[in-house]
């Protein structure tokens, strides 16, 4: 009797482990079959950061600016271009080691790196958080920069207008 408690003991701690096992291994697949679409959705996210520093280079291109944007604002925005900077070295870095050219002559991930993405996934959530963290910050100091240019034409501005607007 006793050995038929500790295998059926033995059966359910391998069933348990089984099922540990089974649902590592689909979470894995679904992370690899959503490399694509995670380098599609990075993609966008740079894209987006790139025309908020574009926005902020505008700016920044005016005869107003020049008398208008303090030397903190242009520390800022070089911080800021730095840290764009690197997170793009970054992902073009974590994207590239995992490529390979297909015949038609696009990019894609190659098989080895769609089977290692899985472990990258963290890293690559961190990039787009810091991406959307830069995007927010060079919005910000793109409205700064055309409210001061605002004032500087004699425009007036109150809080509660700027607040309306949003």
């Amino acid at each position: 009797m006793a050995e038929v408690v500790g295998l059926v003991a033995s059966i359910v701690q391998i069933a348990g482990a089984g099922c540990k096992l089974s649902a590592s291994l689909y979470n894995f697949t679904t992370s690899a079959v959503r490399a694509d679409q995670d380098i599609t959705d990075i993609a966008g996210d740079v894209e987006l950061t790139s025309n908020a520093l574009e926005s902020v280079g505008k700016v920044f291109e005016t005869e107003e600016a020049k008398s208008v944007v303090s030397k903190k604002a242009i520390q800022d925005a070089n911080n800021l271009i730095k840290r764009c900077e690197a997170v793009f070295k970054d992902i073009s870095e974590l994207v590239d080691k995992r490529r390979k050219v297909c015949k038609d002559g696009k990019k894609s991930l190659s098989m080895m790196g769609k089977l290692s993405w899985p472990m990258k996934e963290q890293r690559v959530e961190l990039h787009r958080r810091r991406l959307d963290s830069l995007k927010n910050s060079l919005v910000l100091l793109l409205h700064v920069l055309q409210l001061a240019q605002g004032q500087a034409r004699g425009y007036k501005v109150s809080y509660f207008r700027i607040l309306q607007l949003y």
